[in-house]
């Protein structure tokens, strides 16, 4: 019960300090699809700010997905979202520039390394990676053109209490801005932080139905909220 508690105290008080600064590849948690099952879901994710090495500006983006997982076995899962996604580029070279939305994609998959279901606790580890295309601006010189890509590994565990399942682990990865000037000039930009905490819930509003939350600290500011729906 001592061990419940602690990850409580944990998941909920980094969602209280941290909700105020944001609303980004995103875990997931460590509710998984049993094998031959299906969740899909609609989900939010927000990155208020990442900052780029060697002062390349800074970035900060919005997607929205329909997500769905996957399970091949009860012991792993495949995820792919399809959705929307625009970007906010803070002191680039050409100054701040707004990127108006389009598409955005994203692949992963998780692995459950442990599963106590007795005591209900859940270790799960998980790549995920996601891709955002904003539409071109014009600058003075030509069209400017840029994506957005993460890349991340985490590893994840959580306690159930009743219908609250928190959670808490850490992910290394990175988030590279690409950009290009009429097609040309091609530069990648890295992210200054890899390594980041997260701390999540799920809750289960019904048996096939769940509410996730999740906030990313350390490597950035960065948050996701989604709705989904087994079947």
């Amino acid at each position: 019960m001592k061990l419940k508690c602690l990850f409580f105290i944990i998941a909920a008080g980094a969602l209280f300090i941290f909700s105020s600064d944001a609303l980004a590849a995103p875990c997931y948690g460590t509710y998984m699809p049993s094998k031959r099952k299906l969740t899909l879901g609609l989900e939010y994710n927000f990155v208020t700010e990442r900052d780029l090495k060697h002062n390349n500006g800074r970035v900060k983006n919005p997607d929205q997905f329909l997500s769905l997982s996957y399970g091949l076995f009860d012991w792993l899962s495949i995820d792919l979202k399809a959705g929307a996604g625009k970007i906010t580029y803070k002191d680039s070279e050409y100054g701040d520039q707004k990127f108006s939305t389009s598409f955005s994609g994203a692949y992963g998959f998780r692995l459950r390394l442990y599963d106590n279901k007795e005591k209900k606790i859940k270790v799960v580890g998980g790549f995920q990676h996601i891709s955002v295309h904003p539409r071109a601006v014009d600058v003075g010189a030509g069209k400017y053109s840029v994506v957005a890509d993460e890349w991340q590994g985490s590893v994840l565990g959580s306690v159930g209490i009743k219908q609250i399942t928190p959670y808490f682990g850490f992910k290394y990865g990175t988030y590279d801005l690409i950009r290009w000037v009429n097609s040309e000039n091609r530069k990648r930009y890295k992210s200054e932080d890899n390594f980041g905490l997260v701390a999540g819930m799920d809750l289960a509003i019904t048996q096939n139905l769940r509410l996730n939350t999740e906030f990313d600290f350390l490597d950035g500011q960065s948050a996701s909220v989604s709705l989904n729906l087994d079947f």
